[in-house]
């Protein structure tokens, strides 16, 4: 399945309940229709204290960072490729019978790379991609 990261701060500080419901089900809608695949969790990017308080409830969704699925479960993160605690080992051991794994497919290869060649790399593709489809309509400009 496909979950929807949402940022919370492209909205500002002090958005209501209402509001972070109303962009969160605008941007899944968005995700949905571009995948042409349901999307029905929503994971938090680095949620405010705010926002993990309200223990917000989304119809038709499931989010992940309700009290729920945040305290219930074991929650482990590789936040730019990195692990705060051994994933592997926790997930091995079976000591947690419920787990709440977010990982993050951009930071992963199939060649190891380092965080610093990854967004290199990133940045580059974009820029090819870029020049690519201006001069496609602008070839006498390139």
């Amino acid at each position: 399945t496909i979950g929807l990261h949402f940022d919370e701060t492209v909205y500002g500080k002090d958005i209501s309940e209402n509001q972070l419901i109303y962009y969160i089900r605008k941007e899944r809608d968005l995700l949905e229709s571009i995948l042409e695949k349901k999307v029905d969790t929503v994971s938090m990017h680095e949620p405010s204290s705010h926002i993990l308080n309200m223990d917000l409830k989304i119809p038709d969704m499931i989010n992940s960072y309700s009290k729920k699925y945040f305290h219930e479960y074991k929650y482990l993160s590789d936040s730019m490729m990195r692990w705060r605690e051994d994933a592997e080992t926790i997930v091995r051991e079976g000591k947690y019978q419920k787990l709440h794994i977010l990982t993050h497919p951009f930071w992963y290869q199939e060649t190891e790379m380092l965080r610093k060649d990854i967004l290199e790399e990133y940045i580059n593709e974009a820029s090819f991609v870029r020049k690519d489809m201006i001069s496609r309509y602008y070839s006498e400009i390139i």
